[in-house]
């Protein structure tokens, strides 16, 4: 596994899978309205994840630093959950300015 390009493509994929799995969950969650109380167990539980994928990116790419394997990493599992968040917060902002919109239509 030591220098092999392929396998380092098959853990940034894999961590982007994860990412697309957790995101998800996490939006499951948050229409439950469950997921404050474990927050912080989301983000322990993401960031060992990634941490591991950092372990299988060493094992695959040995002459990259430490930096550039977890930047590669939490870009590969992060991208899905930003953009997930950020397609949440757009779709709560619009439920929000059609509501006053409503609002402010009544007498």
């Amino acid at each position: 596994m030591n220098g092999e390009p392929f396998g380092a493509i098959a853990v940034l994929f894999g961590l982007f899978l994860f990412g697309v799995a957790y995101n998800a969950l996490v939006a499951w969650l948050e229409r439950k309205r469950v997921n404050e109380p474990v927050t912080w167990l989301l983000v322990v539980g993401g960031v060992l994840v990634t941490i591991g994928g950092i372990h299988l990116l060493e094992l695959t790419l040995p002459d990259k630093s430490a930096a550039e394997l977890a930047l590669l990493a939490f870009f590969a599992a992060g991208t899905p959950m930003v953009l997930g968040s950020v397609s949440r917060f757009l779709m709560l902002w619009r439920q929000a300015l059609n509501y006053e919109k409503e609002q402010s239509r009544q007498p």
